[in-house]
C-alpha cells in the first residue's frame, strides 16, 4: 500500500469513525419536540464532560490548545487567533504562547467567575490576542453602531442591546458563526447556573435562557456563516479530550428546533 493510500484509508476511517460516534452520541434526541423539549434533551447530553485543568502544563488548556486550535505551516504550529490578524506559534506543548491569553467567549463574570465546569470548558475557551481579549472585556456581542477600537478582526465599540446603547464587541464576518454557536452550546450546555450579568439572557431560565435580541443575533450570525471545516475539526477534538461536543456544529439546523421556526416540529437524525 502505499503512503497517500493509507493516509486516505486512516483518514476515512477517523472520518466514518466521527460520525458513527456523532450519531450514537446524540441518538437520544431523535423523535424530540422542539423548544423547551430538545433544550432539555441536549442539555442532558452535553452536561456531563470532563473537566480539563486550567493554564499551562500538562492536561491542562494550553495543552489542549495545542491540539484543538493549531495549524501547521511551514513545519510550525501556528495559533488559529479568532481575535486577531498576528500570527502566534506554539512552542512545547502545555506552555502558554507569549501576547496571548486564554479567552473565555462567555466571560467568567457573566456567573460571578465561580471556577466551575463552565470555567474550564474548552468548548468557549480560545487562545487569544492578549490585546483584543483586553480591549473586548466581558462585553456581550453585538452590531457596533459605533467602533472606538478595532484590529481587523475584533472591533468594539457601542450597539443597541435590548433597547440601550452599551459597549459591545463584534467578530469579524469569519468568525460571527463560529461564536454564535459557541454562545448557543454555552447556554444549553449551562442553562441552570444563576447569571449575574444578564445582557444576553434572564439571571434564572432554562427555556429560552436567551433573550429575543441575543436570539435573533445569534441566528442571523448563525446563518449568515456557516459551519466551517476548521470548527468540525476542533469539535471532534474537544469530544476526544473532553468528552462532549456541540450540537450546533454537529446538527446546525437544531438552532432552529430550539429557538427558530422549527419549535413546534419534531426532530429526526439524519439517516
Amino acid at each position: 500500500m502505499t503512503k497517500q493510500r493509507a493516509i486516505l484509508t486512516l483518514f476515512l476511517q477517523i472520518f466514518t469513525f466521527t460520525l458513527f460516534a456523532q450519531h450514537e452520541y446524540f441518538e437520544s434526541i431523535d423523535g424530540v419536540k422542539g423548544g423547551a423539549f430538545m433544550k432539555d434533551a441536549l442539555h442532558n447530553i452535553i452536561k456531563e464532560h470532563a473537566r480539563i485543568g486550567y493554564g499551562s502544563g500538562g492536561n491542562r488548556t494550553w495543552y489542549a490548545f495545542y491540539i484543538t486550535d493549531a495549524i501547521e505551516k511551514a513545519g510550525k504550529h501556528n495559533v488559529i487567533d479568532r481575535y486577531s490578524s498576528n500570527e502566534y506559534l506554539f512552542n512545547k506543548q502545555g506552555e502558554s504562547v507569549p501576547g496571548m491569553h486564554i479567552e473565555h467567549c462567555v466571560a467568567k463574570s457573566w456567573w460571578g467567575g465561580v471556577k466551575n465546569n463552565a470555567y474550564h470548558d474548552l468548548h468557549h475557551l480560545n487562545p487569544a490576542d492578549a490585546i483584543a481579549n483586553i480591549r473586548k472585556n466581558n462585553y456581550p456581542p453585538g452590531e457596533l453602531k459605533s467602533i472606538r477600537w478595532e484590529n481587523g478582526v475584533t472591533y468594539v465599540g457601542k450597539a443597541e442591546i435590548d433597547g440601550n446603547i452599551q459597549n459591545a464587541y463584534e467578530p469579524c464576518d469569519e468568525y460571527k458563526g463560529d461564536f454564535a454557536r459557541i454562545l448557543m452550546y454555552m447556554f444549553t450546555c449551562y442553562q441552570d447556573l444563576t447569571w449575574t450579568y444578564t445582557w444576553m439572557n434572564y439571571e434564572y431560565s432554562t427555556y429560552p435562557t436567551l433573550k429575543p435580541w441575543a436570539v435573533e443575533l445569534l441566528l442571523k450570525w448563525h446563518k449568515q456563516d456557516p459551519v466551517s471545516t476548521t470548527e468540525i475539526s476542533r469539535n471532534n477534538a474537544v469530544f476526544m479530550i473532553q468528552g462532549n461536543r456541540n450540537p450546533y456544529i454537529d446538527y446546525p439546523q437544531l438552532a432552529d428546533y430550539v429557538w427558530g421556526d422549527s419549535i413546534s416540529h419534531i426532530f429526526r437524525l439524519p439517516n
